[in-house]
């Protein structure tokens, strides 16, 4: 007797037609178990990525978003576990293996190649939390199967929402301002709460707009209680609290409709579908080890040489061998901080130099100057973000030592559209308390007409989401100048040296 293939696949029955394969009955040790294993393996692998967020929100970045978004996640995860839904009996390891396999090498990726693609914008972009994302849902998928795994689909799609650029772009777009970053964390606990309580349609829509509504008014006492507090309670205490209040309401609402309100989990727990995982756990540890040592930058404050008494605030006081030509004024740079402020001056040499300008014109120099208590945005924040810089490329920093040994970082821009190039010095120094970042620009139209780079305006702030998109999409190959020409490296150094030192020669005199 000759049986076909699919009847050799099929799993054993007994005479009704029921399988008689056994599962391993589940236990809550069993699954907390392969968790801790599971989430050991990527906090093993993330290390670096773990360091570079808790580096960047110990600065008081957006990025402190992020513990009140996995509390979001976890909120959907719990109230999708409470529901009890019938799966089809169909488990196939080998899809499990070749769905998680494929996932992972798509892991290795982004840790890697696509990581060290957009390393100089790496605080903009932490594609490796990506990377960590699918490491996490491919290990759920090896660990408990791709059935199981698939069954919290709405809470994969929600924890996107840890990769920190379309939030960025999200509250950058809104102005940038606490209440902007608390408003789009209401979002995210809306739709949390929806996938949490929504065991019906009408239930996601009345949960989701109860937490709004919740988390809407807590953020506008907030708002009015502390409109200074740190941003992280903008987007902790509405979003979160809103989220868990609703949460167990309809939590408490659905035991009490059942008869009692029994403790969770208060059902029996399905069977385990993946009985054994060692030959999963070894592809998991081989993998956490590879990204592990691939590692990710580390994240460092550079706020340059401390100078005590040094007065940060712009504009910069003229150097005698120089005028003053035009000056914005001081403005706010909220992408820098809540209290960060900049200013553009224009200054102009009193007396040409032949060695500049071969008619002896005398030459011009945009100084930019931010003053901020946060200097890790200086770094998150990069020159595409902060100027109208669409069409620029941009060369590789090139070191230079200026004046009181301050360190300063020279650079091209080379704009194709109107076919000039900008040379540009910065450097960054300090009082102890707070950092002034400062920024020269020259440009090899030696005409009183060339135009600079221009700053964004804070109307302007969806430019910076614009920047950022590009980035993200096009990498930073696009943006970069492999021929950098540095034509006014001589001006623009003898003109730090000069502001430099003229701040240090006013230390203890008002500023004026």
């Amino acid at each position: 007797m000759t049986v076909s293939a699919p009847e050799a696949l099929a799993p054993p029955t007994d005479l009704a037609g029921k399988s008689t394969r056994t599962r391993v009955p589940i236990t809550p040790l069993r699954v907390t178990g392969r968790w801790a294993v599971l989430l050991g393996l990527t906090v093993f692998a993330f290390s670096d990525t773990f360091e570079a967020i808790r580096a960047e929100m110990a600065a008081h970045t957006l990025l402190t978003y992020l513990p009140a978004a996995a509390i979001l996640c976890l909120v959907a995860a719990i109230g999708v576990t409470l529901r009890h839904d019938a799966e089809p009996p169909i488990y196939d390891r080998e899809t499990d293996f070749i769905v998680g396999g494929a996932v992972l090498l798509v892991s290795l990726v982004f840790a890697g190649p696509l990581n060290r693609r957009y390393l100089p914008a790496y605080l903009v972009t932490h594609v490796d939390v990506l990377a960590l994302l699918l490491f996490l849902f491919a290990g759920c998928v090896l660990v408990f199967g791709l059935r199981p795994a698939m069954r919290y689909r709405w809470v994969w799609l929600l924890s996107l929402s840890l990769f920190p650029m379309p939030y960025r772009v999200a509250v950058i777009s809104l102005g940038n301002t606490r209440l902007a970053a608390g408003a789009v964390m209401l979002l995210l606990a809306t739709a949390a709460t929806a996938v949490a309580v929504g065991r019906t349609r009408r239930a996601a829509l009345i949960g989701g707009l109860t937490a709004a509504c919740l988390g809407a008014t807590l953020l506008a006492i907030v708002w009015t209680a502390a409109p200074d507090a740190r941003v992280l309670v903008y987007q902790w205490i509405p979003a979160v609290v809103g989220a868990l209040t609703t949460g167990g309401i309809f939590y408490v609402k659905q035991r009490r409709g059942t008869g009692s309100l029994q403790p969770f989990p208060h059902r029996e727990l399905q069977p385990l579908t993946a009985p054994r995982v060692p030959r999963a756990m070894i592809l998991l540890a081989a993998v956490s080890v590879v990204v592990h040592l691939i590692g990710a930058p580390q994240v460092t404050t550079d706020a340059g040489v401390t100078v005590p008494g040094l007065d940060t605030l712009p504009p910069l006081i003229v150097p005698t061998a120089w005028q003053q030509i035009e000056s914005s004024g001081v403005t706010p740079s909220l992408s820098n901080g809540w209290h960060a402020v900049r200013s553009r001056q224009i200054i102009e040499q009193r007396v040409g130099d032949p060695r500049f300008d071969r008619d002896a014109r005398p030459r011009r120099v945009a100084v930019d100057a931010i003053e901020t208590d946060t200097p890790l945005t200086l770094d998150i924040y990069i020159p595409a973000m902060q100027y109208d810089a669409s069409g620029l490329r941009f060369s590789s920093p090139a070191k230079i030592t200026l004046a009181g040994g301050v360190m300063g970082i020279l650079q091209t821009m080379v704009d194709d559209r109107s076919n000039v190039t900008y040379n540009r010095l910065m450097w960054r120094w300090n009082n102890g308390v707070y950092t002034q970042q400062v920024t020269l620009y020259s440009v090899d139209n030696h005409e009183n007409t060339a135009q600079f780079p221009q700053l964004l305006r804070r109307r302007e702030t969806w430019q910076v989401a614009e920047g950022m998109l590009t980035l993200l999409l096009r990498g930073n190959a696009v943006t970069e100048d492999q021929n950098p020409q540095f034509k006014d490296r001589e001006l623009l150094t003898e003109c730090a040296n000069a502001l430099i030192d003229t701040q240090v020669a006013a230390i203890g005199v008002p500023h004026e």
